[in-house]
């Protein structure tokens, strides 16, 4: 990132995060947001990746690059809760007339 790089405004940044969050675990690299954005620059839309870092401080919530693709993750603290929660959710059985269906 080049210390002259703007931050992309707010919508921008909307952007930026919603696309990120639509990957999924997969994550995006800058090639690929550039693609989807390409009025922006790599170092620009990489200085608002690096804003929307910053922004989820106080969330629940992690913006991390690995391997050079950004994605989400629930930060540590979430995790024994989420642990309790989806321990308790069971996959839906199907009964035996509808497994012979």
């Amino acid at each position: 990132m080049t210390e002259t790089a703007d931050i992309p405004g707010s919508q921008a940044l909307k952007i930026l995060e919603g696309l990120v969050f639509l990957a999924g675990e997969d994550g995006l690299d800058l090639w690929q947001l550039q693609a989807g954005m390409p009025e922006y620059t790599r170092e620009e839309l990489e200085a608002g990746l690096h804003r929307l870092q910053e922004d989820c401080i106080s969330r629940g919530i992690d913006l991390v690059e690995y391997a050079g693709r950004w994605r989400f993750v629930a930060r540590a603290e979430v995790f024994p809760y989420a642990q309790d929660l989806f321990r308790e959710v069971r996959p839906a059985s199907l009964s035996a007339a509808a497994l012979e269906t």
